[in-house]
């Protein structure tokens, strides 16, 4: 693209006057003997930068006019009546004499409104041209169609509290008023209310009522938020308990901090160490006092983490709580430890190195399968004595829901579903499940009372 010729006429006074410029920067174009591919697309942007300023300038002539518009027809027609009288057609319009308002007087309204008014051509948006040829490289970029020149409104109502954008000014409607002096007066009255030193307290005191109510919301929050944790708490109370208080028999004990501060995100509700024992009094005397050389939890933390005894003892005080499981599968052993490898792999204590991948189940009664002699012997004796297969040549399968052959594939499958269905409803009709035990003891006297 063309750069800015720095010997243009006018090139010094663009900020000033940048559309004489643009058509000094025209004519010089035009005037080449010949013009190129870039001079023409230079052409076309000047062009349009020209026209944005015609339309700019007929947005100014509206709002300077617009008054003059209102009253317009009203001036010309009293002018007529007075210098030629009123004529229209054949008809003499007959002459009046009547007392006017203080705003109809000459051009009062009109000039109130040019100073006071905003009608429908501020509605309009002026182009904003932006020209800075030390900045940019070409006109393309000079000019762009999406920027506009946005002016807020001067004096009293410029403010934060008060935009005046259209209507009269502070809603003051000279018509509403006895005279120019009581407008005026009322106007006043308006302005005194947006002085600067007013509008500087009125916006300090929102500010202090903004902050008021943040206050008021962070603390709602925080009383919140302290409730939720002496709900906490209180039921943390209700599952823990005190190492002195823990009594003699089997249990999986889970110890933890009350705060986090030696654990992380990683070791779930704060988890320190995992265990299982036998007698879970004992075991905890292990643990009871923080003091003692020998305290094994003092002495897992300072091997784990590197840390000195002091340190690890103020991290720790009054910080630790037990969760002791009591159930009755806890006194197998075998249960027990499952139970340990499970917490050690849901909550990742600090403490635990093996165990990792410990099996839980949820019930570790294990429930004995129905022997398969005694079933293989219960359908036989109803497949082969009891149940009646049909001879008809078709058959309702209830699956697909339909009529098949009997003898086809599908036949076999609906069948085979009738009969299974029937065998179900045998056998709970007489208690097939629960009596293994009278079959095992004497199977003939067992079929005897069923069949």
């Amino acid at each position: 693209m063309m750069r800015l010729e720095s010997h243009i006429k006018g090139y010094d006074n663009w900020r000033e006057d940048p559309i004489t410029y643009l058509r000094n920067h025209l004519e010089y174009t035009l005037n080449k003997k010949k013009v190129s591919d870039e001079d023409r697309i230079n052409i076309g942007i000047l062009l349009g930068a020209i026209k944005k300023e015609g339309v700019n300038e007929i947005i100014r002539v509206a709002r300077t006019n617009e008054p003059f518009r209102v009253f317009a027809d009203i001036a010309e027609a009293e002018e007529n009546i007075r210098t030629k009288g009123w004529k229209r057609k054949v008809i003499d319009c007959d002459m009046v004499t009547e007392e006017k308002p203080w705003f109809a007087a000459g051009t009062l309204l009109i000039k109130l409104a040019k100073k006071y008014y905003k009608g429908n051509a501020y509605t309009f948006r002026i182009v904003k041209d932006i020209i800075d040829p030390w900045e940019k490289n070409n006109l393309e970029d000079m000019i762009h169609p999406d920027l506009y020149e946005k002016k807020n409104p001067k004096g009293f109502s410029n403010n934060e509290l008060y935009k005046w954008t259209k209507g009269w000014e502070f809603n003051i409607d000279p018509l509403r008023y006895k005279n120019l002096k009581n407008f005026m007066r009322a106007r006043v009255g308006e302005q005194l209310k947006y002085k600067p030193e007013l509008i500087k307290a009125r916006l300090a005191e929102k500010r202090v009522k903004e902050r008021k109510i943040e206050e008021e919301t962070l603390e709602k929050e925080r009383i919140l938020k302290l409730e939720n944790q002496k709900k906490i708490e209180k039921l943390q109370e209700e599952r823990y308990t005190s190492l002195d208080s823990i009594a003699k028999d089997p249990a999986v004990y889970v110890i933890c901090e009350k705060r986090k501060t030696l654990t992380t995100v990683k070791n779930k509700c704060n988890a320190l160490y995992v265990g299982e024992t036998l007698n879970i009094a004992k075991r905890a005397s292990a643990y009871q006092d923080l003091n003692r050389p020998n305290n094994e939890l003092v002495n897992k933390l300072k091997s784990k983490l590197k840390k000195p005894q002091e340190y690890i003892l103020k991290k720790l005080y009054n910080n630790v709580r037990v969760r002791i499981l009591r159930n009755k599968t806890i006194n197998n052993d075998n249960h027990r430890q499952q139970i340990e490898g499970y917490l050690i792999g849901r909550l990742n204590p600090l403490l635990n190195t093996s165990k990792r991948s410990g099996f839980f189940k949820r019930s570790f009664i294990e429930k004995k399968l129905s022997d398969n002699d005694y079933w293989e012997d219960v359908e036989d004796i109803y497949r082969d004595e009891l149940y009646e297969y049909g001879d008809s040549e078709t058959i309702y399968h209830v699956g697909d829901k339909k009529f098949v052959k009997r003898n086809s594939e599908d036949g076999e499958e609906a069948m085979e579903i009738q009969f299974q269905r029937s065998f179900k409803s045998w056998i709970k009709k007489h208690n097939l499940e629960n009596r293994i035990d009278e079959w095992r003891e004497n199977t003939e006297t067992f079929w005897e009372s069923i069949l």
